[in-house]
């Protein structure tokens, strides 16, 4: 199937927020061949780095041409400008690069095994969302939630393309996909589903997530595909974290922001180390920022305080497999909650622990192979006062203490099969287990009157299991369809 563009994300830029970067080790960049004018026909045949078999469905695109080669790793691309650039890209296999100075090009891709942290969309700009789906595509990176200048990641989503917020303040906003919020937007983390802690629901799933730790986010807007199970009426939004890279021995970062609108800043660092087949990363981020300000008044219980932890390490056995390992860890304290007067919340934690497997098989039938298992436990701790005129004009003042908890586990098998040429399939297996418990205490006291206190388990010991299979897939009838 040709490669195209399914969705492209538009941001609003703000200039409250100023995030520097300070990068240890320098990077380099090739200069890119000057093209020429005269148009050429490229044909040739694109191979396995490892047993020099041919690959089929390899996008081929020069600036807008496209084509895709067939089960013998054949194509044919009429047209091309003699010396540009001509791209291959494959889902499992690194992207490759040659220049069109030949008629006749052997092209040769090393393999690179996709981990179901990231779903896979084929796109000029690499989206990792929808594999095999039709659907609206959002896609950004980390520079452009840099430049949002939010100091929460739901606010530096705000404004995409089909995506607006419900807000509970700077920290808690929960994103809205075409109208459907809550569990009717599926959200992950890596590809892992985050279920809610608190029982009012303000915590939303992104709110644990220090955008300084983002490597990049995927939306996909309206129903969801089969892949992702239930609750994704809305859509689907994939938060895709820092991952080590194998580019060099030793790598590292400093970051620190600053802002005015809310005042505070944060600061943070990560250190990478790699080896032939390792890498291994480390990240620590902080940040302390106080209420609101407006040009009217500030706005009262709107600061909050944050850390994130994060340990990642990647290995691959052999040159088709990977294995990757990666532990977070998030608490928040002191947040406020404007929406709500006199609304705190002391502690606000996540804990995650996953494990991910990908092996690019290169089969006649089986293409590829991902699995993974991952747990996952958010705590929530939250504080409520209110004071209101009751009967006979007396006082009463009723405060809320509540906590609650989400404990999340999971696997998943997923095969990717190629049965002809031109038919791609994803097949697979997941299993979920939702254990969640709430309790609130709720005083009251009126006038004189002795206080009372009132007990509600809001999730009396809540267990789920969800089993299921899915299966989706698509054909290229013909050249373009």
């Amino acid at each position: 199937m040709p490669v195209f563009n399914r969705g492209r994300g538009r941001g609003v830029r703000r200039a409250s927020l100023s995030v520097i970067s300070f990068i240890l080790l320098g990077l380099s960049t090739p200069a890119a061949p000057a093209a020429g004018q005269a148009a050429v026909e490229v044909s040739g045949r694109v191979t396995d780095a490892r047993n020099g078999g041919p690959v089929q469905a390899v996008g081929v695109h020069a600036g807008r041409l496209h084509t895709t080669t067939d089960r013998d790793g054949r194509f044919r691309l009429a047209g091309v400008r003699a010396g540009s650039e001509v791209h291959f890209q494959r889902l499992g296999y690194r992207d490759a690069v040659v220049e069109a100075g030949a008629p006749t090009l052997e092209v040769t891709l090393t393999p690179l095994p996709v981990l179901l942290e990231s779903m896979v969309v084929e796109t000029e700009r690499g989206e990792l969302l929808a594999s095999n789906s039709a659907m609206a595509v959002t896609h950004m990176d980390a520079s452009d939630i840099h430049a949002s200048a939010a100091t929460s990641l739901a606010e530096s989503l705000d404004r995409w393309e089909g995506i607006s917020l419900s807000r509970v303040g700077s920290w808690g906003s929960r994103p809205v996909l075409r109208g459907l919020s809550g569990e009717r937007v599926a959200v992950l983390i890596d590809g892992n589903r985050v279920n809610r802690a608190c029982t009012y629901g303000m915590d939303g799933a992104l709110a644990t997530i220090d955008p300084a730790t983002v490597e990049r986010v995927e939306v996909l807007t309206g129903p969801g595909s089969a892949a992702y199970g239930s609750g994704n009426v809305g859509g689907v939004i994939n938060v895709v974290t820092r991952r080590p890279s194998h580019a060099r021995p030793f790598a590292g970062e400093i970051r620190a922001s600053g802002s005015t609108a809310v005042p505070g800043g944060g600061l943070g660092g990560s250190l990478t180390f790699a080896g032939e087949r390792y890498a291994l990363s480390t990240s620590l981020d902080g940040a302390d920022f106080g209420d609101y300000s407006t040009p009217d008044a500030t706005v009262a219980t709107s600061g909050y305080r944050h850390l994130t932890g994060d340990v990642s390490l990647d290995v691959r056995p052999s040159s088709a497999q990977r294995v990757s390992l990666k532990g977070q860890y998030y608490a928040g304290r002191d947040i406020g909650w404007p929406m709500m007067g006199g609304a705190r919340i002391p502690e606000e934690s996540r804990k995650s622990l996953a494990v991910d497997y990908g092996w690019q098989a290169g089969g006649a039938v089986v293409d590829g192979i991902s699995a993974r298992a991952y747990a996952q436990k958010l705590d929530h701790h939250m504080v409520m006062s209110m004071t209101m005129t009751g009967m006979n004009g007396m006082p009463m003042t009723s405060t809320t203490d509540g906590v609650s908890f989400s404990e999340t586990a999971g696997g998943r098998l997923q095969l990717r099969l190629s049965p002809g040429n031109g038919v791609q399939v994803d097949v697979g297996s997941e299993a979920t287990w939702l254990h969640a418990e709430g309790t609130r205490w709720v005083e009251r006291v009126m006038g004189s009157m002795a206080p009372t206190t009132e007990t509600f388990h809001t999730w009396p010991g809540v267990q789920v299991l969800d089993l299921g299979a899915f299966a989706q897939g698509d054909a290229r009838l013909a050249e373009g369809l």
